[in-house]
This record gives C-alpha cells, sequence and structure tokens, in this order.
C-alpha cells in the first residue's frame, strides 16, 4: 500500500489586511475639528456674507441710481415732446388757415395774372393771413443726451422705434422748412408771383401732412413714456 502525500487544504480566506502608519486614519474626527476651530469658522462665514452683502448691495444701488437716470431722462423727454406737441399744433392751425386762403384765391383767378410780378401782387403782406413761414422750433435736446449716453439701452424697443421714427420725420419736416425759406430769401418783388404762390401751396398742403403724421407720433410717444415711468 503506498503512502500517499498529505495536501494542505487551499485556504478560502483572504489574509488579514496589515495595518499602516497612514495619518489619514489618525486625523482628529470632524466634530472634534469643528468644536476646536468653531471661532474661525464662525469668522469666515461672517467675512464670506459680509463681501456677498456688499456685491448685492452694490449691484442694487447701481441698479437704483440708473433707474433714477432713466426716470429723469424720461420725464425730460416726456416735458419736451409736449412742448413740440402743442408748437406743431400751433403751427397746423396756421397752415390750415393758408390752406383755405390759398384755395379761396385760386377760385378767383379770373383776378389774378400769373404773369405778374409780387411787387405788382401787392407783396407777400397782400396774401390774406401771411405771416411767413409759421415755425419757431422743435427741440431736441433731451434727444441728443440720450444719444451721448447709454440711457436708450434702457429703454422699450417699442418707445425706441417711436422716438426714432419722430426724429426722422423731423429732420425731413425742418428740411423742407429750411428749403422753403432759403426760397422766401431769393424771391425778388420783381420775380413773377407764381414763385411765390408755389411756396405758400407748400405750405398749405404738403407741411400740414407731415405736421398731421409728427401729431400722431407725439401722441404715441406720450403714452408711452406714461406707461414706462408709471410701472
Amino acid at each position: 500500500m503506498t503512502n500517499k502525500k498529505a495536501t494542505s487544504p487551499i485556504s478560502t480566506t483572504n489574509p488579514p489586511l496589515k495595518t499602516t502608519n497612514n495619518t489619514f486614519f489618525q486625523k482628529k474626527p470632524i466634530r472634534t475639528f469643528l468644536h476646536a476651530n468653531k471661532e474661525m469658522i464662525f469668522q469666515s462665514i461672517l467675512i464670506f456674507l459680509s463681501v456677498f452683502m456688499g456685491i448685492v448691495a452694490g449691484n442694487w444701488n447701481e441698479t437704483r441710481k440708473q433707474q433714477h437716470k432713466k426716470e429723469a431722462f424720461l420725464q425730460a423727454l416726456l416735458v419736451e415732446i409736449k412742448s413740440n406737441k402743442t408748437n406743431v399744433e400751433s403751427y397746423l392751425k396756421y397752415h390750415e388757415v393758408l390752406a383755405e386762403n390759398f384755395k379761396c384765391l385760386m377760385e378767383e383767378e379770373d383776378n389774378i395774372n400769373p404773369q405778374q410780378t409780387l411787387a405788382e401782387f401787392g407783396g407777400f403782406m397782400a396774401f390774406d393771413g401771411w405771416r411767413g413761414v409759421g415755425i419757431s422750433s422743435i427741440d431736441n435736446a433731451v434727444y441728443q443726451s440720450g444719444l451721448t449716453s447709454s440711457i436708450f439701452s434702457d429703454l422699450p424697443i417699442n418707445l425706441l422705434t417711436q422716438i426714432s421714427r419722430n426724429q426722422s420725420n423731423r429732420e425731413d419736416y425742418l428740411q423742407l422748412i429750411g428749403n422753403l425759406m432759403n426760397k422766401m430769401i431769393d424771391i425778388k418783388q420783381q420775380d413773377s408771383v407764381q414763385n411765390f404762390f408755389t411756396i405758400i401751396s407748400v405750405l398749405a398742403f404738403e407741411i400740414p401732412y407731415l405736421e398731421r403724421i409728427m401729431l400722431t407720433e407725439y401722441t404715441k410717444i406720450i403714452d408711452e413714456i406714461e406707461q414706462e415711468l408709471n410701472k
């Protein structure tokens, strides 16, 4: 009978972990750390909150300043627009009177010789109701001040659109008035009265058309500004 060597069974258990000197496991517990350093942690939190509140307060103050600046601009613009609206309304009334008088004059064409000179007609003042071109000013100083600042970026798009369109029509209006005034200056007493009638026809019909457009725009701008101020 042969002798079989005894074999040791394979161990199914893991070898014991070796203990190390890792300092990670030797640190104090978190609670102990917090207790020992609570004053430092409290002071750090206070510093963080102070800095955070300072930033928030600074942003709030800057927002308030910008809001006050915007409101002051809108208030000034509202005064300017209302003043311009009143002026244009008076210009329109005058030009409507010119239109009526011009129609009456044209109905009496049998008494008018187109070839006669302005002097023979009686000069400018021979035209009933004539008081010159009838335009004094249409201010836009507040609008110009807005262009030099960043205030327009804070305004709603609808208001910006109305203001921009109105300024464009204002420029066309004043340019036309300027052209008429230059023609008035160039007219001589020996020139044909027909030259004077041409200026009258523009003042009586084309100018009032632009004035009515501007008045409509002024009304819309005033409504937009008042809504913005009442927010």
